[in-house]
């Protein structure tokens, strides 16, 4: 798993009351957690935006982007790019 990654669990994990290991698990996915919630999802966002010194607008809120650690990886990735250009 990378840094990216590490941390994308963690915040996953801290906004979801669950473990590191749970979310980092092979087919974890975010809506089918017990606790997955939209304000959950709003204090997920919250905080990688505050790791990763991104900002999230509304219109990327999608279940495809915030569906996995990997697919939210991918998402940090993509908006520190759009950040350098």
């Amino acid at each position: 798993m990378s840094e990216i990654e590490r941390s994308v669990a963690r915040c996953i994990a801290q906004s979801l009351g669950l473990t590191e290991g749970d979310v980092g698990a092979a087919g974890f996915e975010l809506t089918n957690a017990a606790t997955f919630s939209s304000f959950a999802l709003l204090e997920m966002v919250v905080r990688l935006e505050e790791t990763f010194s991104i900002s999230v607008p509304d219109k990327d809120l999608t279940l495809e982007r915030f569906a996995s650690v990997a697919s939210i990886s991918q998402y940090v990735r993509e908006r520190q790019g759009a950040l350098g250009s």
